[in-house]
């Protein structure tokens, strides 16, 4: 199921050499783009309103699963909540009692991620698990969340990391695959 220590080496390399055969390929911006100072004016949140928001979404979260909700309602609607967290936590001062708040929740949520993904990895539906593998480890790799230990296994660790990389990598997100392999290494999974 997962590759060979060469094959990994090899990945490796090629995720290493990629932005130099990618760099000429970006697209350019036309001449005539409108500027960015012409773009309509968008509603600007105050990191409170912000905070707010994702937190009533996390609430909504906890209010589903009381419920009984299927995972097919929990799971898209703990995705949201857990971006909107994630968004807001660089406004946040460290340590303060609203970024406690929000680490605590995206804590919780974290659990939900990995709920989704295997969710969806038994609806064979191979985007979706892609995702919330992602956004697991999104979670556990944002600075927050520096020196945590997450108490998963190594095995599922190392499954949703490959998951994850193989997703960064296919997408041609080299940098997001290179984080995910890293901790796809630190599991010792060869």
């Amino acid at each position: 199921m997962y590759p060979t220590s060469l094959k990994f080496l090899f990945l490796l390399i090629t995720l290493w050499l990629a932005p130099a055969f990618t760099a000429g390929a970006m697209p350019q911006i036309p001449d005539d783009a409108p500027d960015a100072a012409e773009a309509p004016a968008v509603e600007e949140l105050s990191p409170d309103s912000l905070l707010e928001r994702a937190m009533d979404a996390f609430k909504n979260v906890t209010f589903l699963k009381f419920e009984g909700e299927p995972l097919d309602v929990v799971s898209p609607a703990a995705y949201e909540a857990a971006g909107q967290l994630m968004a807001v936590m660089p406004a946040l001062e460290k340590d303060s009692r609203p970024f406690n708040k929000a680490r605590e929740a995206l804590r919780e949520l974290d659990r939900d991620m990995l709920s989704g993904a295997y969710f969806y990895s038994n609806a064979g539906n191979q985007a979706e698990l892609t995702r919330f593998a992602q956004r697991y480890l999104d979670i556990q790799l944002m600075p927050a969340f520096d020196g945590y230990n997450w108490e998963t296994d190594a095995a599922t660790q190392a499954m949703i990391a490959y998951i994850a990389a193989s997703g960064a990598y296919n997408a041609q997100d080299y940098g997001r695959a290179v984080d995910y392999f890293k901790v796809y290494l630190s599991t010792g999974d060869d």
